[in-house]
């Protein structure tokens, strides 16, 4: 954010927060984390939701930040 917050082009720069949590079933919280960008392989992703179902009774909580970032362009 940076480079946004040093242009003169731009103003005030806000950033908003709200944090939450949800409980996820394996498979989805498998599907979830797929969407994040990681370089996981298959058999890692196995292991993860195997973990979730054997250790953690088929469900887990995962705690997150969803973010907004604002600035207006002068």
């Amino acid at each position: 954010m940076q480079p946004i917050r040093q242009d003169p082009r731009f103003g005030e720069f806000q950033d908003h927060h709200h944090p939450f949590e949800r409980t996820l079933d394996a498979s989805t919280f498998v599907a979830v984390t797929k969407t994040y960008g990681g370089n996981y392989a298959s058999e890692q992703l196995q292991a993860i939701e195997q973990i979730i179902n054997e250790d953690f009774g088929g469900f887990v909580t995962k705690a997150e930040d969803a973010a907004l970032y604002l600035s207006m362009r002068l």
